[in-house]
C-alpha cells in the first residue's frame, strides 16, 4: 500500500533535521594505493566512501542532497500552499472551466504521484 503523501513528507523533513548540516563535500583520497577515490564529507568527517573513481557522480549527489532535498522540500511546500488557494477560488473554477477541472484531478493525483 502507498504511503500517504503527507505522512512521507514528513519522515523526508525529520530524516533532514537529523542528518549533519554541512556542508557536505566531494573529496579524494588514496585507498589501498589507488588515487581518486571520491568520498563524501560533511563537518563531522566522511559520511560516504564511494568505492572507487566511477563513482563520482554517486558521490556528487550525495553532497548536493543535503541541500538539494531542504530546497525541494521547500518549493514543495509552496507550490502546494498556492495550489490549495487556488483550488478554494470558486471564481477560478468559473472562470476557467474545463481547463480548471483537470488542474484539479491533477493535484488531487499528486499525492499517489509522490508514493510511486
Amino acid at each position: 500500500m502507498a504511503q500517504p503523501r503527507d505522512e512521507r513528507l514528513a519522515e523526508i523533513r525529520a530524516r533532514v533535521e537529523k542528518a549533519d548540516a554541512g556542508p557536505w563535500t566531494v573529496r579524494r583520497g588514496e585507498m589501498h594505493g589507488v588515487l581518486w577515490i571520491p568520498f563524501v564529507m560533511g563537518p563531522r568527517g566522511t559520511i560516504a566512501d564511494c568505492g572507487d573513481e566511477s563513482e563520482e557522480d554517486n558521490a556528487q549527489f550525495m553532497a548536493h542532497a543535503r541541500e538539494d532535498i531542504p530546497w525541494l522540500l521547500a518549493q514543495h511546500a509552496a507550490m502546494w500552499d498556492l495550489l490549495t488557494l487556488l483550488m478554494d477560488d470558486d471564481a477560478n473554477r468559473a472562470t476557467h472551466g474545463a481547463a480548471w477541472d483537470a488542474i484539479r484531478g491533477a493535484v488531487e493525483l499528486a499525492p499517489r504521484e509522490v508514493d510511486r
